[in-house]
């Protein structure tokens, strides 16, 4: 018996992905098998039958077509020892998942698939210690699959879930919710983290295609404002509590701290070190750990905290996230902060591109965007932002500088090409 896998790229499909599909000679007998698998050609390597390690979810994607193989290996040895030669309708029914087996008495009550999700969400706080943010997107997670059963898959079961099922939850987030392919891209990285919870801790059998599961991110262009633009932020007139968002948000201009870890800061983060002041706190971020950081506050940011010093428990006068990201657009509207911005609108998984002006654009996270490349306009070196951004790596950085180097060619054309 010879086992291969193959990548077909005569069905090629419009997103560039070609499918993969299993190849087994035996007895002057070819099976051809799709493994539900699909990717761009790029990270096939054609002559090992085999993905390449570049292909997001690498690891994950070769188990299963190594399970496949194990399969149908297993599956034509037991019918050879019977004196038996398989028939392909015989070897693609042991490529598919065993049939479910019935429930003895003595086995427990089978839990419902919202019993599980809750489950998960209780496991993840106690034993994992999962920040809220982190359990909010486990909660959207939950929600989103729930509707979908409701909705699309009324008889949905964890251990029957294949790709097929996942085609269509993809299909229910994409084109009837509306949802961009960064918001199914959380989705699907919390359920790959359901699943494993379902696996290793429910101890639940899965179909072996959840390990072929992939969540993809889109990198999308970040917003940031330019110094003039803060300038205009800091001067505007506005009443007093647009005043405070604002202030707030130009906290984060200065400082580079997200929302969450903003949030937080309270008088006793604040230390004085050689005659600076410098905050430090843990930074923590969704799905990650919690990093120590240190951030010295310019005259800028020193500034705010003087102008609301002992007036709250928190150093800042902090609303929730979503009604800043509201007031933020008006305060940027009433700043004139109205550039034109090419934005990327997606619908039905289709991108549009659409301008809007800047001020429509601005949420609370554009503040850290902003710190990274008016830092690196500053002439900060690029390990050093790092640092105070609390990134692992210097690499996860340089995409603020890519974004400052563009922005410079932007200024350089438009004072060269305007008319004199």
């Amino acid at each position: 018996m010879n086992v291969r896998f193959k990548q077909l790229l005569d069905k090629t499909d419009k997103l560039g992905e070609a499918p993969v599909f299993l190849f087994c000679y035996y007895n002057s007998t070819l099976l051809k098998y799709f493994t539900r698998e699909k990717c761009l050609p790029k990270h096939w390597d054609k002559d090992k039958g085999k993905f390449k390690r570049s292909l997001p979810g690498y690891q994950e994607a070769q188990d299963y077509l190594d399970t496949l193989e194990e399969k149908v290996r297993k599956a034509y040895r037991e019918y050879m020892q019977q004196g038996v030669i398989p028939s392909k309708v015989q070897l693609k029914e042991a490529l598919e998942p065993e049939s479910p087996k019935e429930p003895s008495v003595q086995e427990p009550k089978k839990k419902t698939l919202e019993e599980l999700f809750d489950a998960w969400l209780a496991y993840s706080q106690k034993n994992k210690g999962k920040a809220e943010n982190t359990l909010k997107t486990c909660k959207t997670c939950k929600n989103h699959l729930l509707s979908f059963a409701k909705k699309v898959e009324p008889k949905l079961d964890v251990e029957k879930y294949s790709m097929t099922e996942h085609d269509k939850l993809l299909e229910y987030l994409t084109y009837r919710l509306e949802h961009s392919p960064n918001t199914v891209f959380g989705v699907v990285k919390r359920l790959k983290v359901f699943f494993k919870y379902c696996r290793e801790v429910e101890r639940l059998s899965l179909h072996p295609e959840v390990a072929g599961i992939k969540a993809v991110y889109l990198e999308m262009e970040k917003i940031f404002l330019s110094w003039e633009e803060l300038e205009k932020l800091a001067a505007a007139g506005l009443p007093d509590h647009q005043a405070k968002v604002r202030d707030c948000y130009l906290f984060a201009c200065y400082t580079g701290l997200r929302y969450s870890d903003m949030d937080k800061l309270t008088p006793k983060h604040i230390t004085e070190v050689n005659g600076v002041k410098v905050m430090n706190f843990v930074m923590v971020k969704s799905g990650k750990k919690p990093k120590k950081v240190a951030v010295a506050l310019n005259d800028l940011a020193l500034g705010i905290l003087q102008k609301y010093q002992g007036q709250y428990k928190r150093v800042l006068p902090m609303i929730s996230n979503q009604k800043m990201n509201k007031a933020l657009k008006q305060i940027g509207r009433k700043a004139g902060i109205t550039v034109p911005v090419e934005q990327t609108v997606f619908r039905h998984g289709q991108p549009s591109y659409q301008m809007a002006p800047k001020y429509e654009l601005i949420t609370v996270h554009t503040a850290r965007h902003t710190f990274a490349t008016q830092s690196l306009m500053k002439g900060m070196p690029l390990p050093v932002l790092q640092k105070i951004l609390g990134r692992k790596r210097v690499q996860e950085t340089q995409i603020y500088a890519k974004m400052v180097e563009d922005y410079q060619h932007k200024v350089m054309l438009e004072v060269w090409n305007k008319p004199s």
